[in-house]
């Protein structure tokens, strides 16, 4: 592992400069304050620039902008609520789970929403435990509480105007970085010993966070309206290394071939090797790209992939000269087209290079406007989507109903046993309920785990330092690396949480730590307890009962994805590239979400997880027709009338079959009669005597040492196109068998 090249990716990335904002802009209205005497103003403002800095997701300015507007008014009106609420013991107890619940119901609308309701419940807690004396005092604290938010916002906005591409610059590294880690986990099917079905659940995981990756990118570029329209240098080289990325990713999704029969093939093998090698090169230096669009630099030490291909190319020459026969065609095309992928790789990484130097004119690079549909979603903003979700059958109104009860029971045990910074146990069971059981989970653990570790850095550090200058500097480093880590390390960011903390109570002038220290860990201890125990008493929809439901989307959107490519290799319909990139998106967002929820049911207890080697088989099943599926694009791109096939129908009408068999299954309210699929082993078909009679002109041509002529490429592309078909074939057939499985389950799935 390059540690080094980690660093270098991490130090360059949204999160460090998302740390050193957010630290400056806490700290530096209570140093300015406490300059001039009044900390308690300066405290107030820290705390409105926290609760807002929690909602400064990375995304288009215009959503931050709004994001920014709405939450500091809520923020404001929170601290109002509950200044006035908060002294009567009755009426906190009553708005509290009020306010949960409301706040956590904006998770309908996305994950700005979410994090503005959760920026909220955060000054709900923390303001609590002040009881003012008048209602002027109330409005003062709130009144700062909101220019403290008013600051951080326009923080934020100062160093976006400053560098306006900086964050999207970030956002495009990350993207091509998780395509470098796609793309070499993809070149490990070429090396011996790999656990093929493994690798294929691995490939699936890491293509849903590249698809995350990519739909970020794609907003920042396509919903920033002025970044769209305007016509500077490095807009459109951004917006043209976005594209070439993408057609990058899609490259490496249609080098999926029969790797089985690869391996099975002795003489490749060294070839093989040489391919792996050269596509974890190619990842590397892919990986230097990233990170020089990152950090604003041009790579320093440009590299020459073309030598490595005419190396690799030699060695296929010599290869097919010395094993050329009938039976090894099928083999020397699929390594001849793989070693053309890999050129075609090392092609857009090269451009990709030239992207960082900023060039204003790429060779051979036009630049072509595109339509930013094809690429974002949008969310509807609505109260008829609240009111959607006001049901039982809704993730969010579960979570949102278990957080309330739980901060409930959390302010009545902290009122009934008198604990010391009780509201560290409320806001304990607001940041680890997460609507999905397995986050929850997760982060119950991180939060109770960095915490020890936290307060036992603490103690020691107050143990043996006892400059307060020193100290301060420590809580500056801890609160940076909090924040730096907050969204990549959780269990990290809660160990210097709890360290800055307890270093900013001692400043303070709270001088029995033990004591603080003590407090900290129980209230974390009680409040772990109650998340973990409302997460059995209101459980969220477990991912059993919900998972047909998205099988079956990820099934029909599969399904149209091939029937539309089936009508074009059967001539009757043309590409079009818009209507195709939508339909892959279509398919590859599904097959994520099947993928996303049976990791889920992975983490909840074992008597809600059903049927998880089915699942599991048809996840990595799925993943291999959206990867065939990607090398028919590829060529139905690039398609001539000479090879619109109309015999491919036989075999494309037995694969949409196997898809409805196993959308008709899961659909039904009951069992119904289970497909016979003893007779549905594919029989010749003409286009598989059209591939025979080729074949067999192609050996008399080489018996004769023709060794080139037109039948040679014409049989190169169509019996490519057809082995993906027999491919579909094949893993379809395999899908609609286990759907077939799982029906039992469906039958007596748990009602809600």
């Amino acid at each position: 592992m390059d540690y080094l090249k980690q660093f270098r990716s991490f130090i360059n990335s949204y999160y460090v400069g998302e740390g050193v904002r957010i630290t400056f802009g806490i700290l530096l209205p209570s140093l300015v304050a406490g300059y001039f005497h009044a900390l308690p103003i300066g405290i107030n403002m820290s705390l409105g620039a926290l609760g807002i800095a929690i909602s400064d997701n990375p995304g288009p300015i215009s959503h931050r902008k709004n994001g920014f507007l709405a939450g500091s008014i809520i923020l404001f009106l929170v601290s109002l609520i509950i200044g006035f609420a908060s002294p009567i013991h009755w009426l906190y107890g009553f708005i509290l789970p009020l306010l949960c619940f409301i706040f956590s119901m904006l998770g309908v609308f996305g994950t700005r929403a979410a994090s503005i309701g959760i920026a909220a419940l955060l000054i709900l807690v923390l303001q609590a435990e002040h009881h003012y004396n008048n209602w002027r005092d109330v409005v003062t604290v709130s009144f700062y509480i909101g220019m403290g938010a008013v600051w951080y916002s326009l923080l934020s906005l100062a160093l976006y105007n400053l560098r306006p591409y900086k964050i999207m610059q970030q956002a495009l590294g990350e993207y091509l970085e998780s395509i470098s880690r796609y793309l070499r986990l993809k070149g490990s099917f070429f090396q011996d010993a790999t656990n093929l079905e493994h690798t294929y659940a691995q490939l699936l995981q890491l293509q849903t966070t590249v698809l995350e990756k990519q739909n970020l990118t794609a907003e920042l570029i396509f919903k920033t309206r002025n970044f769209v329209k305007e016509s500077t240098p490095v807009s459109h080289i951004l917006m043209m290394a976005f594209l070439d990325a993408t057609d990058l990713l899609e490259i490496s999704m249609t080098s999926h071939q029969n790797y089985q029969a690869l391996h099975a093939y002795l003489p490749a093998q060294n070839l093989l090797k040489g391919y792996a090698n050269a596509i974890s090169d190619l990842a590397n230096y892919l990986d230097e790209a990233g990170i020089a669009l990152k950090s604003s630099t041009a790579i320093q030490s440009p590299t020459d992939f073309s030598a490595t291909i005419r190396s690799l190319r030699n060695e296929y020459s010599q290869l097919h000269a010395k094993n050329i026969a009938a039976d090894s065609i099928p083999i020397l095309i699929s390594l001849k087209h793989i070693l053309d992928s890999i050129e075609a790789v090392a092609g857009r990484i090269k451009t990709l290079e030239l992207y960082t130097s900023y060039r204003t004119k790429i060779p051979g690079k036009i630049f072509q406007e595109t339509n930013p549909e094809d690429f974002i979603s949008h969310q509807r903003i609505s109260f008829n989507v609240v009111l959607d979700n006001l049901t039982f059958h809704s993730n969010i109104f579960r979570h949102s109903l278990r957080i309330a009860l739980a901060a409930l029971a959390a302010y009545f045990i902290a009122q009934y046993f008198l604990l010391g910074h009780s509201y560290w146990l409320l806001l304990t069971v607001i940041v680890i309920l997460k609507p999905a059981y397995n986050l929850t989970k997760k982060r119950n653990k991180e939060r109770l785990t960095g915490t020890i570790i936290g307060a036992m850095i603490g103690a020691i550090a107050l143990y043996f330092i006892h400059n307060d200058t020193i100290l301060l500097l420590i809580l500056s480093a801890s609160m940076l690396v909090a924040y730096s880590f907050m969204r990549t390390n959780y269990r990290l960011s809660v160990v210097a949480i709890t360290l800055y903390v307890i270093l900013l109570y001692h400043l303070l002038n709270f001088n029995n730590y033990r004591l603080l220290i003590t407090d900290r860990l129980i209230d974390t201890a009680i409040g772990s307890a109650l998340a973990f125990i409302f997460s059995y008493v209101l459980p969220p929809v477990w991912e059993s009962v919900q998972l047909d439901t998205i099988i079956v989307r990820a099934l029909a959107d599969t399904r149209n994805y091939f029937k539309a490519l089936n009508e074009i290799f059967t001539g009757r319909a043309i590409y079009n590239k818009a209507d195709m990139r939508l339909s892959r998106k279509k398919s590859w967002v599904a097959i994520a979400n099947v993928s996303d929820s049976f990791n889920r049911m992975l983490s909840e207890p074992k008597n809600q997880q059903h049927h998880l080697t089915q699942i599991h088989q048809l996840v990595v099943l799925l993943h291999i027709t959206n990867a065939h599926l990607a090398t028919l694009n590829f060529y139905a791109e690039q398609l001539t009338n000479q090879y619109i096939t109309p015999e491919l129908n036989d075999i494309g009408i037995l694969i949409e079959q196997y898809f409805d068999s196993g959308i008709q299954q899961l659909q039904s309210d009951k069992i119904i009669e289970q497909t016979d699929f003893s007779n549905k082993i594919i029989q010749t078909t003409t286009i598989e005597q059209k591939i025979n009679d080729l074949l067999q002109i192609r050996a008399n041509e080489i018996n004769a040492g023709q060794l080139n002529s037109e039948t040679r490429p014409y049989l190169s592309t169509l019996k490519s196109i057809t082995d993906q078909y027999y491919f579909i074939h094949n893993v379809s057939y395999d899908m609609a068998k286990i759907t077939d499985k799982l029906i039992a389950y469906h039958k007596n799935k748990p009602s809600e």
